[in-house]
Parts: C-alpha cells; structure tokens; sequence
C-alpha cells in the first residue's frame, strides 16, 4: 500500500492522514458507484452516495477532535445513520466501540471466511431468524445477489439459534466457527434450479 502524506483529502477537504480503509471504499466506489452500499429501513444507499455520506461523518468527527488511534464509542439505535457514523469514524482513524442498545438476538447476522479448496476461502453467514420467521439457502443468496456487489453475496448459509456476542451484543467472529456443522458450500441459484 502507498504511503500516506501527513495530510490528505476525504471528499475534497484538508485533513490529518487518517484510515486506509478509505482507499478500499475508494476503489469500490469506483467500481461500484451506483450499485446498492447500504439499505436499510426502505432506503438504498449508492456507494457513491455513501461515500459522500461518510466523508461527511469523517470531516464532522476530525473537527470535534478526534484523531487517530483514539477510541470513539459509538452508542445508537439501529439506523442508516449509525452505519454513515461508523464508516465515518473508520475513516478518521479512530479506534470504534460500537454499542448498540436497540439490538435484539433475532436480528443478528455473522459473516465470516469459509475455508474453500477453490477459491482459498468464501464468506459464510451465520444467521438467527425472527421468531416465525423462516428462509432457506437459495433465497438468502439470491436476495443478497439482488441487493449486494458480488464479492459480498455469502456463498453458504448455516441458520443458528444464537451468536457468540460480547455483553455490548457485539458479534464475537472469532467465535462464529464453533457454530459450524460443516454445512456444505451453497450451490449457485442456477445450480439449485436446474437440479
């Protein structure tokens, strides 16, 4: 990776060299500008338009003093916000303890690498359906295939009755392999049609 000038630009304005991260949300913004970032509660957001979002979130928490390395806990309900505020930080460099009050068990979805001997390994997500509710493995891929870049869309599905979570409710994705019953790789949609 490049090194960084002590000051550089988030969307177009000075600051202190912050998160590399902002490299990597710059190089799919490029390539994804207009494809789904983030949807949540009936909105969508484009990566360039969470891109500008979070610039804005970096700018707003580098001018109330915070720099980087420092730890910043970020306290809020569930919302588009509070993922802008968590992008934003990031890329100010800080150091985030998110806590999130409002999280239930029934919305919690772990994604973690799958060792894969093709690919090396491919995302895997564990996840704790609503009471009622109910979902397979196709349908969960090929609605992350209508709503997600590619390279996020999981590539096999466990449903668990619980995650490992810190007493914050953080997901502890160390632990997600424990839960693991050596589901098979989920075939492709296509795959699944034809069968």
């Amino acid at each position: 990776m490049p090194k960084q000038s002590e000051e550089e630009s988030i969307g177009g304005i000075r600051h202190d060299a912050a998160y590399d991260a902002r490299s990597d949300f710059a190089g799919t913004v490029a390539r994804l500008p207009g494809k789904a970032a983030l949807i949540f509660g009936g909105g969508t957001f484009t990566h360039r338009e969470l891109e500008r979002l979070t610039n804005q979130a970096a700018n707003g928490v580098k001018a109330l003093g915070v720099k980087k390395d420092d730890r910043v806990t970020l306290f809020a309900q569930n919302s588009a916000e509070w993922v802008i505020t968590y992008i934003g930080i990031a890329k100010a460099g800080a150091v985030i303890n998110p806590v999130n009050a409002m999280l239930t068990a029934d919305e919690l979805v772990g994604v973690d690498a799958k060792p894969d001997p093709t690919k090396g390994e491919i995302a895997k997500a564990y996840i704790v359906l609503k009471a009622g509710a109910s979902a397979d493995t196709a349908g969960v891929i090929e609605y992350c295939r209508q709503h997600l870049a590619a390279y996020k869309v999981p590539r096999a599905v466990q449903f668990v009755p619980a995650l490992p979570t810190t007493s914050s409710g953080k997901i502890m994705r160390r632990e997600l392999k424990t839960l693991d019953q050596d589901a098979p790789v989920a075939k492709p949609v296509a795959e699944l049609a034809s069968s």
